[in-house]
């Protein structure tokens, strides 16, 4: 794991100040290698020069290369960063983990490549100039990556299949810049915009979309996942064509259901033994859910080593925060398996205290303290002096482990006029605590209305902090609105709602934020996070299983309990509810951060905002503090907007 910055001058004479701008790129993100640097440089004629710092030098160049590195593999200076080939024709920053890299390494030696290093880049490196961007679908791991081909005179890019780990770039004047994080790039923006669909869908529905190219700054965009790119040198104003190397497969059901589970529990144990692939100090968060417990409970089964390994969990006081705690739930896993497990918390006070770290971390306003809770227990990890570890991250998407999927299965049956389906609602009614005839109503009437809104743009005017008449004549958000609509119907190949719903979830809308909440979180105290669950083979055999296999009855991801049945305590695996990092933000904001909203009520960071109608903020969050309504979720949303617009400066 690393950071990368990297900037491409489109001039053909190149640009004197082009170091300056990498300098400030590299000096942003010192947490995503603590252990090394380096630098490189192309000049007006393409030739490459190795710095030993960036601005070093103040010649014309086309383009340059920064890198930080965080030691978890090779740390000889044989595996350091900007890598060039032999011949000095091709370099390469990379940031991430190529798993299968003990494989790809045996392949490329059989066909004569030597190596120096025992580092993935290389590998990387004797893979692109063996197959060329074919090399990209071979891999198994997660990457973002820049490299320079100075012989096609071309800047090759790629980010791998779930984007795991982050990658952004901007056009500014005549350079394009990628980048690890935006705060590298925020710096050398002529002017500060918010996305104002984005904004929009932040402040209504507490959501970060991050399933198109786009970010909270209207100028920084994300390179696609699963996709590589070729910029041209001689051709820099073109459009960037991301070609896609991987896509959710659209292959119908398994037809064996036992042998079908027997080939996912095998692909998994392997992905847990690819993560495990590392001299690096190695744990796992625990937080006492199906997910996080049968990974850690795999890693202790395929690798002997991590009998050593500590485990790390966000827990709350059992008398007070009870319905907020898993504590029991991990001691019962701690019991079965003997792990060394260390749990740490945190209260309002430090919440207050530390929103704007968190926030500068995660680049975005928060969608709810969970994002907190998770800093936290990286902040732990951290302390601890571990280098890699293992996130539970993913399982829900590709196993169906929401209550969206659960109501989407439910509706399947439905509409196939299956009779088990009335069973199941009185299933459901009594889990959610509903009766059945509120149940028809509130998940079949009222999903219909939606669709009936969203294709005639009608709005309800819940928040009325929310200057509609300003996002009305908003062509960006307007615009944004019909992509949204055209992703929503965008074809799957699934053949069912539920389906269709996870390979969405999959492809974008579920995964994006988590894990750029992941890696932003690990980063910034200098962890490497693993996410097995997201082994592009695990992912294709989960999606192929029948329906039935995954959701029905009040039980979700059914495949990954059926694995799990041998290996975990049976309150674990009873467990039926969906927690998460959950916090007692809702006690907290009318306790003791009750001045901190009633302060955000008149807030002049939200004042100044164009989107904001700020003589409603104060109402809205009086309204919350005095018991006239209960949302929570809103009053929170508006404090994590005012400190964004504070630590990024968005007037």
């Amino acid at each position: 794991m690393c950071g990368i910055s990297g900037i491409f001058e489109c001039s053909e004479r190149g640009s004197e100040l082009l170091l300056r701008d990498l300098a400030t790129m590299h000096a942003a993100i010192p947490h995503r290698g603590p252990d090394g640097e380096g630098f490189a440089l192309f000049d007006a004629a393409l030739q490459p020069h190795r710095l030993k710092a960036a601005g070093a030098d103040e010649m014309a160049a086309r383009g340059a290369f920064a890198f930080r590195w965080l030691h978890v593999q090779d740390p000889s200076p044989a595996a350091a960063q900007p890598m060039s080939s032999r011949d000095g024709r091709k370099w390469l920053v990379f940031n991430g983990e190529i798993y299968n890299e003990l494989e790809l390494r045996d392949e490329l030696g059989r066909a004569g490549v030597t190596f120096r290093s025992r580092s993935d880049a290389e590998v990387i490196l004797a893979a692109y100039e063996m197959w060329g961007t074919a090399c990209f679908a071979r891999f198994i791991g997660m990457w973002s990556l820049l490299l320079a081909d100075l012989d096609r005179r071309a800047l090759i890019g790629s980010r791998d299949r779930f984007g795991i780990r982050p990658f952004f770039y901007a056009r500014l004047s005549d350079r394009i810049v990628f980048a690890s994080e935006i705060k590298q790039i925020v710096p050398l923006l002529s002017r500060r915009r918010i996305n104002d669909h984005y904004l929009h869908t932040f402040l209504r529905q507490g959501t970060v979309n991050h399933y198109d190219q786009e970010t909270f700054f209207a100028d920084v965009h994300t390179v696609p996942p699963a996709t590589h790119f070729t910029l041209e040198f001689d051709h820099p104003r073109r459009e960037i064509d991301f070609v896609r190397y991987w896509d959710v497969p659209q292959a119908g059901p398994l037809p064996d259901t036992e042998e079908s589970l027997r080939e996912l529990e095998r692909r998994l144990c392997q992905s847990v033994a690819f993560t495990l692939r590392t001299p690096a100090t190695t744990a796992s968060f625990l937080s006492g859910g199906l997910d996080s417990s049968l990974l850690t409970a795999l890693m202790r089964e395929v690798e002997p080593r991590s009998r050593n390994f500590e485990t790390y969990s966000l827990v709350f006081d059992r008398k007070r925060y009870a319905a907020f705690d898993e504590s029991p739930y991990i001691d019962d896993f701690v019991a079965r398996h003997g792990v060394r497990n260390l749990s740490t918390t945190f209260d309002a006070a430090w919440m207050r205290d530390h929103i704007a770290d968190v926030t500068r971390t995660q680049e975005e306003p928060l969608v709810a303290s969970a994002l907190m809770a998770q800093w936290r227990l990286c902040q732990l990890a951290g302390e601890r002096g571990a280098r890699v570890v293992l996130d539970g991250q993913g399982a829900d998407e590709i196993f169906a482990g929401y209550p969206h999927h659960e109501w989407m299965a439910w509706h399947d049956r439905l509409s196939a006029f299956d009779v088990s389906a009335f069973r199941e609602a009185g299933i459901l009614a009594s889990k959610y605590h509903l009766s059945v005839s509120r149940l028809l109503l509130q998940k079949l009437l009222a999903p219909a209305a939606k669709a009936v809104i969203d294709r005639f743009g009608f709005e309800r005017r819940r928040y009325p902090f929310i200057d509609d008449s300003y996002f009305k004549t908003c062509d960006a958000y307007q615009r944004s609105r019909r992509v949204d609509r055209a992703i929503a119907r965008s074809d799957t190949g699934a053949t069912s709602s539920l389906g269709r719903l996870v390979v969405h979830d999959v492809r974008s809308f579920g995964l994006r934020p988590i894990l750029l909440h992941g890696d932003r979180a690990g980063m910034a105290h200098s962890i490497e996070t693993r996410v097995p669950y997201l082994d592009h083979r695990v992912v294709e055999m989960a999606l192929m299983l029948p329906p039935g296999l995954k959701v029905g009855f009040g039980e979700r991801k059914r495949a990954l309990r059926s694995i799990a049945k041998s290996r975990l305590p049976d309150s674990i695996l009873a467990r039926t509810d969906k927690m998460g990092f959950v916090t007692p933000e809702p006690l907290w904001l009318r306790g003791e951060l009750r001045e901190d909203m009633r302060a955000t009520g008149t807030d002049a960071r939200l004042a100044a905002l164009r989107q904001i109608n700020a003589g409603a903020v104060s109402d809205f969050i009086s309204g919350f503090l005095s018991g006239q309504h209960d949302d929570s979720r809103a009053v929170w949303r508006l404090w994590a907007l005012a400190r964004w617009a504070e630590v990024f400066d968005m007037a």
